[in-house]
């Protein structure tokens, strides 16, 4: 009786979720159903989901993301020294290229991104967790926890398309003067904003999950290094505009 109540604790253990109770669950219940997809890892679905909100998202946003690149452009070109006529020139060329390459680009950024994630998330859970984790792990928990600042960017999509900037988020710095979005604070601030204290807080669990241990001696870990990245890329935004 023992050894067939086992049995059946098991195989409830190793049951898999379908995808869309696995995308609800990591909304809702992360802890428990990492430890389904851990065992059962599934990565390309939740990235597929992912290039399609966002191909879609880019459909609506193209003419902002044009308009924007063209004035930082513009001060970059006028930098240099370039006449108007050049400036020009350089504009309508760059636009023809952004046309062929956004959508495209939109694709396999998402794929790269997903990938290389599960890598670096890999190297922390096994070289500085000392946990035994596998890649496909990994990168399906980077993958369905993407969906959280997926969400995200579709609840933005109304409000920027109402702004016409790319420049909205749900962060402390958005209480600060527009004229210190290009600071240095306002950027990092920018960076922890609610959709992504989520995301890496479902991360955390996640890792928490594959390696089994705590999450009290996994959170450090993520939030350093999200830090450093977060002040990292507001250094490099500062830098190049």
């Amino acid at each position: 009786m023992t050894d067939l109540s086992y049995t059946s604790h098991e195989d409830e253990q190793q049951k898999d979720l379908n995808l869309w109770k696995r995308i609800y669950g990591v909304f809702t219940a992360p802890g428990i159903t990492f430890s389904k997809i851990i065992v059962h890892p599934k990565w390309f679905q939740p990235t597929l989901i992912i290039i399609l909100f966002s191909l879609g998202m880019t459909v609506f946003l193209k003419p902002i993301i044009m308009k924007e690149q063209s004035q930082k452009q513009v001060e970059a070109f006028k930098k240099r020294g370039m006449s108007e006529e050049q400036i020009d020139e350089a504009l309508t060329k760059g636009a023809k290229i952004t046309k062929y390459v956004m959508y495209p680009s939109v694709v396999v950024a998402t794929i790269v991104s997903i990938l290389l994630g599960g890598a670096f998330w890999l190297f922390v859970s096994n070289v500085l967790l000392g946990g035994q984790a596998k890649f496909t792990q990994l990168a399906s928990i980077h993958a369905f926890r993407m969906l959280i600042p997926t969400l995200g960017g579709l609840i933005k999509l109304p409000i920027i398309l109402a702004r016409e900037t790319l420049n909205v988020h749900f962060s402390i710095a958005t209480f600060m003067s527009d004229a210190l979005k290009d600071t240095f604070l306002y950027r990092f601030l920018a960076n922890i904003e609610m959709f992504n204290i989520w995301s890496i807080t479902v991360l955390t669990i996640g890792i928490a999950v594959v390696t089994n241990k705590k999450v009290k001696s996994v959170w450090p870990w993520v939030t350093a290094l999200y830090l450093i990245w977060f002040l990292i890329t507001a250094g490099i935004g500062k830098l190049f505009g």
